[in-house]
């Protein structure tokens, strides 16, 4: 009884610390050289695809289902971004990783990225997405408004 006390009083910050999530009140510091270039139609939903230059000196190292094939490949584990009428929000998508690999992008070399935008699919025009990696840097790409690739 005498630790069961102590151990209900941290419950608020153990609660508090589960349910925070991160301000997105405005797009987060993107990568220079991660860009929305081209969008089109595939299996119902768009498809984006973004340019991105690995500028570290080391191999950055991504979770994908294909190995990069001259240059390209279709990312997982997307972190979306949108901005609706209350500001920005992150689409909370949910992932099976099933058959999921990590794939080294090399440094030096830019590569084309391709990522399903279904989270815009409902209305939202204005995003930005995360780039999946092994590590603790995030690479964001730019924002970009679909209503540009119309």
């Amino acid at each position: 009884m005498n630790l069961f006390l102590p151990a209900l009083s941290l419950l608020p910050f153990f609660f508090t610390g589960c349910t925070m999530t991160p301000d997105i009140s405005k797009p987060k510091p993107a990568d220079p050289t991660f860009h929305l270039v081209s969008v089109k139609k595939v299996e119902g939903s768009r498809q984006g695809t973004f340019t991105f230059t690995n500028t570290t000196r080391k191999p950055i190292e991504v979770y994908a289902f294909d190995t990069p094939e001259d240059g390209e490949c279709q990312l997982r584990f997307t972190i979306y971004l949108r901005k609706t009428e209350k500001g920005w929000e992150n689409a909370q998508i949910g992932y099976c990783g099933t058959g999921l690999e990590v794939f080294p992008l090399q440094p030096g070399r830019t590569y084309r990225l391709r990522e399903y935008l279904f989270p815009y699919d409902d209305g939202a025009e204005v995003g930005q997405i995360q780039m999946a990696t092994v590590g603790k840097r995030k690479y964001w790409s730019q924002p970009f408004d679909l209503r540009a690739f119309r």
